[in-house]
């Protein structure tokens, strides 16, 4: 092997290992449909959205203001690795 084709070989091994695998994550979505920028529409396509970016375990919530209390409490007692949160003007 030359040894350009050693180093080509040294950085795809470097960032296979590095790789994030979005399938073995835990996701968690907050989604507060009180906003402006977020109905219930929001939480089908941001699912889907994760879902075509290889993410396979996700638990949502979403609701009004008045239930984001108990969205963030659940979501705390879960073992997320990513939570992304929408709601917002």
């Amino acid at each position: 092997m030359a040894q350009h084709e050693n180093i080509a070989w040294i950085r795809f091994g470097a960032m296979q290992s590095t790789a994030i695998r979005l399938s073995e994550l835990n996701f968690g979505v907050i989604i507060n449909t009180s906003s402006g920028g977020c109905d219930s529409g929001s939480e089908a396509e941001l699912l889907n959205t994760l879902e075509g970016a290889g993410v396979t375990k996700c638990k949502s919530w979403c609701g009004q203001a008045d239930q984001m209390e108990r969205a963030f409490a659940e979501a705390a007692a879960q073992q997320l690795e990513v939570l992304i949160v929408l709601g917002g003007d």
